[in-house]
């Protein structure tokens, strides 16, 4: 009786064990997931910011001195580790990560703007702002 005793005890011990193994790497991962969607969220926006701010200095040169300026910015390839695209859609600009469906408007704030190509990859690792006659191309 007291054998039987004993191994049940360390049965419901291996069982209780295995149940909290499960129960902190199921918790891990949920934590995990949600941090990399904030990191992710947060790439996304501080790349849109970037670009917009620079779209907003080339602008706002080129409007002071009357001329042509073309700034050359390099762009990251990846953002966490995944490709994006610039692309324009009813004179709206956006940064779209293509594999988790995330955009982000690029606030151009008033500023008129427009995409030479349709849809620029961010596989092209940098863009030129052209300001000219008062109108913002990007390339």
């Amino acid at each position: 009786m007291k054998s039987q005793v004993l191994t049940l005890e360390n049965v419901i011990f291996f069982s209780l064990g295995i149940i909290l193994v499960l129960m902190v790497y199921f918790t891990f991962t949920s934590v995990s997931q949600e941090i990399k969607k904030i990191s992710i969220e947060e790439g996304v926006k501080k790349t849109a910011e970037f670009i917009s701010y620079n779209i907003n200095k080339v602008y706002r040169i080129g409007n002071l001195t009357n001329s042509t300026i073309e700034l050359f910015i390099p762009i990251p390839e990846k953002i966490c580790g995944e490709i994006y695209r610039i692309s324009q859609e009813n004179g709206i600009i956006f940064l779209h990560l293509l594999k988790y469906n995330i955009k982000s408007n690029i606030t151009l704030y008033g500023i008129e703007a427009n995409l030479k190509y349709r849809q620029i990859p961010s596989s092209k690792k940098a863009l030129i702002i052209k300001y000219s006659n008062g109108m913002v191309e990007i390339k």
